[in-house]
């Protein structure tokens, strides 16, 4: 992700069944839990290196990722568990 204002960012996966998953911010790791990112930069999730991965998993069907970015930090409590 890039942003062309220092913002925090958001990513979401609506999978095909209208389930939510969140993936930034996430409880991986220390990188997956912050999700800043300044103007001009641009950042990989999961990084490099990362001990995880994201897998493509059923049920099958057109699933979407949406991204947000704010520039104050959002309660993501009602859209998606992160579990």
């Amino acid at each position: 992700v890039s942003v062309s204002e220092d913002a925090y960012v958001y990513l979401f996966n609506v999978r095909s069944d209208g389930s939510v998953d969140q993936i930034l911010p996430n409880n991986y790791d220390a990188d997956g839990q912050n999700n800043f990112v300044r103007a001009g930069e641009t950042k990989y999730f999961p990084p490099e290196g990362a001990a995880y991965a994201f897998q493509v998993d059923a049920p099958e069907g057109l699933d979407k990722v949406i991204a947000v970015a704010s520039q104050t930090q959002l309660d993501t409590s009602t859209l998606a568990d992160f579990t």
